[in-house]
């Protein structure tokens, strides 16, 4: 009997060290607490009564205090919904929360950007997080920034009764009939347009529901099943928020770079509104709900698809709105420059097919878009041009194969221009993307960058279908030495040659390089000569370099970190070495 409550006792602590092996599970981020334990040396966020909450603006030093309940409450929530990933990685601090209970300062939270710090070991709901350092998932800048000026953005709680006032302007409008977006009919935008002047713009409408969302997927997941099932409104605001209305005693705000309106399908006069982070419900009057019908009933009653003929018709005619009408007939991307100034109509053979395709090209002075058709039949759309790439396009003709070319700017702003060279392949079941590589790449996103510029493009149509590109790259390095120009640069200067072979299993060209998420080869900018060039400018200013890295690599000034960056290029720029080796360890210790 003795023997038996002994292994009766024994698997009994063997089923307890489990259970809180298993209660106390740890990973980098956080220790899940067992249901039992109390960690006195931690502080519990879920518990703290808070008096008020003091957010300092770290750039100004000026502070703010909450002190209402409701805004405390949302903070709070704010603070409970994050996840929480531990982070060695150094942010700039914006904005500092000071937690006071009773008058008494019990906890610091320092936000930047993405992260959050915590001066104290805290319980956060059913997690214990050391002090330091966290990244988030979202962004929180916005958010903070509210807090302090006290007002709250995306609020989990909306006192009721309470109204949205929706904005007084709008940049674009595009309806979605359950997951269609084609227009068919020109007259549906004489109605949208008159329906939001009317009834939506600048009004004021009840909240019956608001939910907030907080993972970014499954906001989208819940806009795209909206437009999938519901005839729906899609806008684009030019405004970045818009306000509830309620008996809260502070402002409560909306992010709203761009929203959705959809009707409720089981509740007449509901629709509901899907904006950055929200769902809120809100009810509409018998005069919005038969002009929403109206839009919608008037674009179902009859398919219609516009030939070459109807679309040159309209931009000869220019009626507003002629370019959305076309683009959302055609279910095609939105027209975004400005307006064409010019429309050529062709007969092109495009492929070894008989008939040759109708041909529509849309020019202003910068853009460039060319709709195909065959026997009126709407086949596919290829953009080129956009800010320096040029309106031309030309065929390139090789055996059976004909390509459509033409250059067009992926990328532009301070800094950057980044122009590529893209092969499209059309037959009667639309375009193909065989090739697109730079033509035109500038970097400079600080002291260092790089123009990449194809000098020379030879394609060879023999039976080994190939492309030739010959690169001329600049390389730009800010070592503070005295060589450099009067903008403080060394420019290195090499070349390089590219060849893009066609395989026919895939019927498209390949390459040693990869693509980038646009379907574009990233060319790098390196080549031979310039790593030689670069290795004999390192050996021959060696101890200058060593006398500028040292004296600036332990100031954590922004300037120098530019700088840093700068050397940092040039280093892996250069052939393995001493001395690179050893300028390395200087700027990265």
């Amino acid at each position: 009997m003795n023997k038996f409550k002994l292994i009766l006792a024994a698997l009994i602590g063997i089923l307890v060290l489990t259970a809180c092996s298993e209660d106390e599970k740890k990973t980098d981020n956080e220790i899940l607490l067992p249901t039992s334990a109390k960690y006195e040396n931690a502080l519990n966020f879920n518990e703290i009564k808070i008096s008020s909450i003091k957010i300092k603006d770290l750039r100004t030093g000026q502070d703010s205090i909450l002190i209402k309940d409701g805004i405390v409450r949302e903070f709070c929530d704010f603070i409970r919904s994050m996840n929480f990933t531990k982070t060695s990685e150094k942010w700039t601090s914006e904005y500092e929360a000071e937690i006071f209970e009773g008058g008494e300062s019990v906890l610091k939270l320092v936000f930047s950007g993405k992260a959050i710090s915590f001066s104290e070991k805290v319980i956060i709901g059913n997690t214990v997080l050391e002090s330091g350092d966290y990244e988030l998932d979202n962004w929180i800048s916005d958010n903070v920034r509210f807090f302090y000026y006290g007002k709250v953005l995306d609020p989990q709680h909306i006192e009721t009764p309470a109204t949205i006032s929706l904005p007084g302007e709008i940049s674009s409008v595009n309806i979605c009939d359950k997951g269609s977006r084609k227009i068919n009919q020109y007259e549906v935008y004489a109605k949208l347009y008159n329906f939001l002047e009317e009834n939506f713009l600048n009004r004021k409408f009840e909240i019956i529901y608001a939910e907030k969302i907080y993972s970014r997927d499954l906001m989208e997941q819940n806009r795209q099943n909206a437009m999938k099932n519901c005839r729906s409104l899609i806008f684009e605001n030019p405004q970045n928020f818009i306000e509830i209305n309620s008996d809260s005693r502070y402002t409560q705000l909306i992010s709203v770079s761009n929203y959705i309106v959809a009707e409720d399908l089981e509740r007449t006069g509901i629709y509901r509104l899907y904006t950055d982070k929200m769902i809120i419900d809100i009810r509409a009057d018998d005069k919005f709900v038969n002009g929403f019908n109206d839009i919608f009933g008037t674009n179902a009653k009859e398919e219609k698809s516009l030939t070459p003929d109807e679309i040159e018709a309209l931009f000869n005619e220019k009626p507003p709105y002629y370019m959305d009408y076309i683009c959302n007939n055609l279910n095609i991307e939105s027209w975004n420059g400005r307006e064409p100034n010019r429309l050529e109509k062709h007969k092109k053979v495009l492929n070894t097919q008989e008939k040759p395709y109708t041909v529509l090209e849309f020019y202003n002075n910068f853009d460039l878009r060319i709709l195909f058709f065959k026997e009126d039949k709407f086949i596919d759309y290829i953009d080129y041009g956009h800010r320096s790439a040029g309106t031309e396009y030309r065929l390139e003709k090789a055996g059976d194969n004909v390509f459509i070319v033409g250059r067009i700017c992926r990328d532009h702003g301070i800094g950057l221009d980044r122009n590529f060279e893209e092969w499209y392949l059309l037959s009667d079941n639309g375009k193909k993307l065989v090739l697109g590589f730079p033509y035109l790449d500038f970097t400079q996103p600080g002291l260092w960058g790089y123009e990449l510029i194809a000098d020379n493009i030879k394609f060879n149509t023999g039976s080994d279908m190939s492309l030739t590109v010959d690169y001329t790259i600049r390389k730009f390095y800010n070592l503070d030495i005295d060589i450099d120009d009067d903008l403080g640069n060394i420019t290195i200067e090499g070349k390089k040659r590219v060849i893009f072979k066609w395989d026919d299993e895939k019927s498209e060209f390949v390459s040693e390089y990869d693509k980038n998420e646009m379907g574009m080869f990233e060319i790098p900018p390196e080549s031979d000569d310039i790593t030689v060039k670069c290795t004999e400018l390192l050996k021959d200013n060696y101890q200058r370099l060593i006398e500028i890295m040292s004296s600036s690599s332990d100031t954590d000034d922004l300037s120098v970190k530019y700088m840093k960056d700068s050397w940092r290029d040039f280093l892996n720029s250069c052939e393995d070495c001493e001395e690179k080796s050893k300028l390395l360890e200087i700027i990265d210790k």
